[in-house]
């Protein structure tokens, strides 16, 4: 398919039109291994090799699902005010071109698989309630949970004066550790570590 230059790199979520069409004016954009400044040159990214700075650009037709392990210390976020490292830190360069954004979130003390994509519509089918979506955790406690704790949560536990229903837990047996698997449907903000 083919596109003017500027549509494509809108769309190839480097920015906004006018922060492309400087990259564009100021000869930061290559296609083909040549500078190009028009705006409105035709562009087909299927057979074209379309380059911001050292970034080459890969087409948009299709979206993009990553499974990422992200680590402790990662914050799941596309942006950072203070500077800490990102989830999209963790991908290789060709991909942060993109405007790529993680499916739901774990803190900074957690690790884990995220996804990330591009795809709106899986994310909102993903991260809204209404579709109920099972998400499942695991956690090690310093102490194990007794039998009415786990029960306590099972049935349903009021947080921060919202009830928390659908909560499945269970003992994983790994010797010396207080392993649980958690699974729910809320998205809340440590929901895990408030629940537990």
């Amino acid at each position: 398919m083919i596109y003017t230059l500027i549509k494509y790199l809108c769309s190839s979520g480097i920015g906004p039109r006018r922060y492309c069409a400087n990259l564009v004016f100021s000869g930061r954009v290559l296609v083909n291994g040549k500078i190009s400044t028009d705006l409105l040159s035709d562009v087909d990214p299927e057979n074209d090799q379309i380059q911001v700075g050292d970034r080459k650009l890969i087409p948009f037709d299709d979206h993009v699902y990553l499974k990422v392990n992200k680590p402790i210390g990662y914050v799941t976020t596309v942006s950072d005010e203070l500077n800490r490292p990102i989830i999209l830190d963790l991908l290789p360069k060709e991909l942060t071109a993109r405007r790529l954004y993680p499916v739901g979130r774990l803190d900074i003390q957690s690790s884990g698989l995220l996804v990330v994509t591009d795809d709106g519509h899986l994310t909102n089918i993903l991260t809204h309630p209404k579709f109920m979506i099972e998400k499942e955790y695991e956690t090690i406690l310093t102490s194990p949970l007794g039998p009415n704790q786990i029960s306590a949560i099972v049935k349903g536990i009021n947080i921060n004066g919202k009830r928390i229903g659908s909560v499945k837990i269970q003992q994983i047996d790994e010797l010396g550790q207080c392993r649980y698997s958690v699974i729910i449907r809320e998205g809340r903000k440590h929901i895990v570590r408030l629940i537990l």
